[in-house]
């Protein structure tokens, strides 16, 4: 696609630039620093803990 003018450039540049930058936004990065500490398998346990009933005597 060929742009004659300013005009016509200006909104295509605009609606890519809004793309890549939401696109970048969205994702998720690696890091430096620190590694996980715990695995998806030790996470998921600790929620299902969380999640359950108190026991008899105790409360939340």
């Amino acid at each position: 696609m060929r742009c004659e003018s300013a005009e016509q450039l200006f909104p295509i540049l605009r609606r890519d630039i809004v793309k890549k930058v939401s696109e970048s936004a969205l994702a998720e990065k690696p890091r430096s620093g620190q590694t996980k500490k715990y695995t998806r398998v030790a996470e998921t346990e600790v929620v299902a803990q969380a999640c359950t009933e108190s026991p008899d005597g105790r409360r939340r």
